[in-house]
């Protein structure tokens, strides 16, 4: 996050001062811009580790703000596992009790399906309900 705005300076000055500001910048492998901004620092008796402190404090704040996001999705997310698990031992033992209640109820509706009424041909159908 950057706590810096964009300004745009046209200066016209001396030939001399703009290769004297290059050489200097490349000796301390900096660009130009960087150059300027120090000497203004220094100018202006700014700190640039105060601006990068404060730069860092609501970096923190961000982060504080996100883990407490996180803290809160991580609770929801333990509650939703606590009632699913809840869920599948309620389904569990409905199942069990189906069982023991009608044991034949599954078996029953398998043999309904395995009849063979359902592979009628059309024919068959419309004719079935004719006597012989």
């Amino acid at each position: 996050m950057s706590n810096q705005a964009e300004v745009n300076f046209k200066l016209k000055i001396p030939q001399q001062w703009l290769g004297r500001l290059t050489k200097s910048a490349q000796e301390n492998n900096q660009s130009v811009e960087d150059l300027i901004l120090a000497i203004l620092a220094e100018y202006f008796n700014f700190d640039e580790r105060d601006f990068q402190i404060q730069q860092l404090h609501q970096e923190l704040q961000q982060l504080r703000q996100r883990v407490i996001q996180l803290e809160e999705q991580d609770y929801q997310f333990a509650q939703l596992t606590k009632r699913l698990n809840i869920l599948e031992k309620l389904i569990a033992s409905l199942q069990t009790q189906w069982i023991k209640l009608r044991p034949s109820t599954s078996l029953s509706l398998v043999e309904e399906y395995d009849d063979d009424d359902i592979y009628d041909e059309p024919d068959e159908v419309l004719t079935d309900f004719l006597p012989n």
